[in-house]
């Protein structure tokens, strides 16, 4: 008969597991054991650990048992088979990145090289150029590897590194051409090395963490988004090392986005020094969700907020990136204008003016020519002039302005690049303009004017090697399967020069949209026969290709002869 010894032994040959050793678990499963025939096979478990790590106990049921042991390992265990991080598999890492760095085997309590590193363990690391770095565990030394900012620790090799913040690292962030990216300019740094250095130290010894509280000058080198600013480059200003890290860049600009009211006015403001705020919150504003509301100009000395208001606060159809529930958009737009028109009413000390950038004319809503929207900002921003200043503003030439708006930003070869990149020569992109429209021709010779995003799309969900993005090569593919499907019934198409006329476009002048189908008359007639008239010019290209009995489509669009 076998004993509860032997049903151990065999559990140890099998597993990684052994009866639990605890006094208590011992006497529950030697009581276990005994009953093993007598007691329900789903209610009988069996006190295990592993023998590795003892201190990680585990209940078996008896139904499953074999399975479960043979199976299954202690979470301990399975993360020690997963560890692949020896000293010598993180120093060929480090080589591979540049960085030759070494670990220190016995000051990191290990043996040898090929030792797997303990969770949790400190290493203890050294720089062959600058000596002997802070103990870092395998876990953070593996995320500078995976980092795509940094692959190493040591600050000195790489200023990213660790999170002491030193001169290097401020110039190297402050003048990176990332900025282009995430601030829409790029930088010099005016302040030296050793001033930094200093105003660190100073810092430090005042017991104030330098992140927060280190102050740079900063020179704008060159604006990236509209030329209506780049009469502004040169600009210095001095900003928070951390305001400057989460975005503020030290001068207003409006992107293509915005509307040109916006633009203007951005422009004024660094142009005459009004000292306007940018998407100025208050702590009471906040919409239904808890949110805070954000105005778009805030003159603190003045207590003046303007809100510049598109066709979207008006107008369901009008609601920007929404395709979908536009409804419920719109509603949300009209609830959160309310609300902050409720705000500046129980604030009289505030005055709020809203700025509209559309009109209606005939019961249609349009947008403002740029000439309007000139004036209207420029008589917002010459009042707001006259009230700081008690005199007139500097005269601004218009015309001269309206040129230097309409040009194109300096980012555009670069977009250029990348959208010509997305097509591989299928497309090629021509031209950028202010308003993000990029200028397309194919290798037919169809010129076509699209948003930057309908390249972005084209990019993730077309494959533009087998089917044509064009919208001229749409349209004479639509005219080849028409007449296909006409001369099946005996037809042929008789104005199809006038039909090819609709895709007419140049450089100067490209197609706007897709060709609308069902303003394509065409004209039939019958192979070898008379052309057939149609009534009033009803047999469209879109019906023609809708509709699958063409034959009976004709007819019932002819006149009898």
């Amino acid at each position: 008969m076998p004993t509860l010894a032997d049903f151990d032994a065999l559990i140890t040959a099998l597993s990684n597991w052994q009866l639990s050793p605890t006094p208590s678990h011992q006497r529950f499963n030697a009581l276990v054991f005994k009953q093993r025939f007598l007691s329900p096979l789903p209610q009988s478990k069996f006190i295990l650990c592993c023998k590795r790590h003892p201190d990680k106990v585990k209940q078996i049921p008896h139904a499953s048992f074999l399975t479960q042991i043979t199976s299954n390992s202690c979470r301990q265990c399975g993360a020690d088979a997963l560890r692949k991080y020896t000293p010598a598999y993180l120093e060929r890492a480090f080589k591979k990145a540049g960085y030759p760095l070494k670990i220190d085997v016995l000051k990191s309590n290990l043996t040898s090289r090929q030792d797997f590193i303990p969770n949790g363990a400190l290493l203890t690391l050294s720089c062959p150029k600058h000596g002997a770095l802070p103990q870092k565990t395998a876990y953070a030394l593996q995320k500078f590897l995976v980092k795509y900012k940094t692959s190493t620790p040591c600050s000195a090799c790489d200023p990213h590194s660790g999170t002491t913040l030193n001169a290097l690292r401020v110039r190297q962030y402050s003048e990176s051409q990332d900025r282009f990216n995430t601030h829409g300019a790029l930088y010099d740094l005016v302040d030296s090395n050793e001033t930094i250095e200093a105003n660190i130290a100073a810092l430090i010894a005042a017991k104030q963490p330098p992140y927060f509280h280190l102050s740079i000058t900063l020179r704008v080198r060159m604006v990236a988004e509209a030329p209506l600013f780049t009469d502004h480059q040169d600009h210095e200003f001095t900003l928070l090392y951390h305001q400057f890290c989460n975005g503020k860049r030290g001068f207003m600009a409006a992107g293509h986005t915005c509307s040109w009211t916006a633009k203007f006015i951005a422009f004024l403001n660094i142009e005459w020094k009004l000292g306007l705020e940018a998407e100025k919150t208050f702590k009471g504003l906040k919409s239904e969700k808890g949110y805070l509301l954000s105005i778009d100009f805030y003159q603190p000395t003045l207590q003046r907020a303007y809100e510049v208001d598109g066709k979207q606060h008006i107008s369901e159809h009008s609601q920007i990136r929404v395709k979908k529930d536009r409804k419920a958009k719109f509603a949300e737009q009209v609830r959160r204008d309310e609300v902050v028109d409720e705000y500046f009413r129980v604030h009289p000390k505030m005055t709020l003016l809203r700025l509209p950038t559309y009109r209606i004319r005939n019961k249609t809503i349009e947008a403002l020519r740029v000439k309007l929207q000139f004036d209207n900002a420029l008589a917002v921003c010459q009042a707001i002039y006259v009230a700081l200043y008690q005199q007139s503003p500097p005269n601004i030439n218009k015309a001269s302005l309206m040129r230097t708006s309409r040009q194109p930003s300096p980012v555009s070869d670069k977009k250029l690049a990348r959208i010509n990149a997305i097509y591989g020569g299928v497309l090629k992109a021509h031209r950028v303009s202010i308003s993000d429209q990029v200028t397309l021709s194919c290798q037919h010779g169809h010129y076509m004017q699209a948003t930057s995003s309908k390249c972005t799309y084209d990019a993730r969900h077309r494959d533009v090697t087998s089917s044509t993005p064009c919208w001229g090569c749409q349209f004479l593919e639509m005219i080849a399967s028409a007449k296909a499907r006409l001369l099946q019934q005996g037809f042929y198409i008789t104005n199809e020069a006038d039909m090819l006329s609709h895709i007419d476009s140049s450089l100067d002048a490209p197609l706007a949209a897709r060709v609308k189908l069902s303003n394509v008359i065409v004209k039939v007639a019958q192979i070898n026969g008379e052309p057939m008239p149609t009534k009033r010019d009803s047999l469209t290209l879109k019906k023609v290709l809708d509709f699958n009995h063409t034959m009976g489509l004709i007819r019932a669009y002819s006149k009898n002869t």
